[in-house]
């Protein structure tokens, strides 16, 4: 056998005769044997453990992900540090779900040593943190990153967005909590703050961005958006931002990061489907089924859907954003009915999508709840979520019948999941000198069945 781990075709050769359970154990034999560098470049065994990685993942079989990365970082620790962002992604949601939060130290260090050739793993591990609630962690995570990313040649620029974007939040935070205290906003000391920060704001935004941290109270939103939207619609939708994210804080204790996410993905929205110089906010701030939907999957990545936690977050965080519309008395009562049982209806679509990966994104539980939504139908939605974890279903029309108990606990989720679910109805059949079915009155060997 040791003669394998010095040839890597003998290798090859052994690995693709081999079952998947033979090549689980011949992999982690040969993680745990010595290796010439030269042959685990030859074999590109970075590539097998990957490979093998996603593999696990799709069939549920955590334990051997577990034990491969142990295994991995024990005994071939250079391997894994050129590999570890895929398995520390994996690891961050892991620990994340099971409230695990000690063990998160180890992939945490590795991401700020080497954060630029995992970046896009870092940055969806990053906002997993932040929609768990593990705000100073993630600031923490981007301000010792942020650096690096920025000024490596081997990323384009603008690659830290999301990165300078917590960095923001975190200061807009922080000085609205130091006006809750003292009353006063020293918006020119603000500015310098988010000076070394790659946004751009002008003056007139600057003071609507002072106003949403003083102000925003009754109806002096829709005032300022009367007065401001057609000529500083990106102003506005700052300031609005920002009064959302007082309402997230002060209701359901979001930090302003978090918050900030969820409606910034709703502004990439609003602007997608938006014409160009709309004076009609209440148009803008709008939202219908099918472009929502397609929103959600170019976020998600299309064919490839690496960022479908942003998505999730996205469309789970519209009900609390139409929620706070209609407190601001932007959107009407009537309306945000409407608006709501789109999402509903895409929720639904969401979670037929995402089935097999629902336990990754339970953080939308972690939030609070929306206007209307009551404890039991939260809870019924959370057992849904974690029910995904160990179901070996392959489908949703094969995890259906596991939660329909729960499903039952929530109308507005369980409709449009149970018409989608029920299998097609049988036709009688008609005889072809009967009348068609179609209505035309022709007998049916002369209409449809002709």
């Amino acid at each position: 056998m040791k003669t394998i781990y010095n040839d890597a075709d003998k290798w090859n050769e052994q690995f693709h005769k081999a079952s998947d359970g033979e090549r689980y154990d011949l992999v982690i034999g040969t993680l745990k044997a010595p290796l010439a560098e030269s042959f685990v470049e030859d074999l590109d065994l970075g590539a097998v453990l990957v490979e093998m990685l996603g593999a696990f993942e799709s069939e549920k079989d955590f334990d051997k992900i577990l034990n491969l990365a142990e295994v991995c970082s024990s005994f071939q620790p250079i391997l894994y540090k050129k590999e570890h962002f895929y398995f520390d992604e994996f690891l961050i949601n892991w620990h994340l779900f099971h409230q695990d939060t000690e063990k998160l130290t180890g992939p945490l260090d590795r991401f700020k040593e080497n954060p630029v050739k995992g970046i896009e793993n870092m940055i969806r591990a990053l906002k997993s943190l932040l929609f768990y609630g593990y705000t100073d962690i993630v600031v923490s995570l981007a301000e010792k990153t942020s650096g690096p990313v920025e000024e490596s040649p081997e990323l384009v620029s603008g690659a830290g967005y999301e990165l300078d974007a917590v960095r923001y939040n975190k200061y807009l935070e922080q000085y609205y909590k130091q006006y809750l205290d003292t009353h006063e906003f020293n918006c020119k000391q603000f500015a310098q703050e988010i000076n070394d920060i790659s946004f751009e704001f002008s003056s007139h935004t600057m003071d609507l961005i002072e106003k949403s941290i003083i102000g925003g109270q009754d109806q002096e939103v829709v005032e300022v958006l009367r007065q401001d939207f057609s000529e500083n619609r990106h102003g506005c939708t700052v300031y609005v931002g920002g009064c959302f994210q007082k309402y997230m804080y002060h209701k359901n204790r979001m930090s302003f990061t978090c918050s900030g996410i969820l409606w910034h993905g709703m502004v990439d929205y609003w602007n997608e489907r938006a014409e160009s110089k709309t004076a009609d906010f209440i148009a803008y701030f709008s939202l219908d089924s099918d472009s929502f939907d397609k929103y959600l999957v170019g976020v998600m990545g299309g064919f490839i859907p690496l960022n479908t936690a942003d998505a999730v977050a996205i469309l789970w965080g519209a009900y609390y954003v139409y929620d706070f519309l209609m407190s601001a008395g932007i959107i009407k009562e009537h309306a945000h009915a409407e608006f709501i049982r789109s999402i509903y209806l895409l929720k639904a679509r969401m979670v037929r999508v995402v089935t097999n990966d629902l336990w990754k994104f339970n953080f939308v539980h972690r939030w609070g709840l929306p206007e209307g939504v009551t404890e039991e139908a939260c809870c019924a939605e959370e057992e849904i979520f974690v029910k995904s974890l160990h179901s070996k279903s392959k489908n949703f029309k094969e995890f259906f019948p596991t939660i329909k108990d729960a499903l039952d606990k929530i109308p507005e989720l369980s409709l449009p999941l149970s018409q989608q679910s029920a299998p097609a109805q049988k036709q009688p059949k008609v005889g072809r000198n009967m009348p068609c079915p179609c209505g035309s009155g022709r007998k049916s060997k002369h209409c449809c069945d002709s």
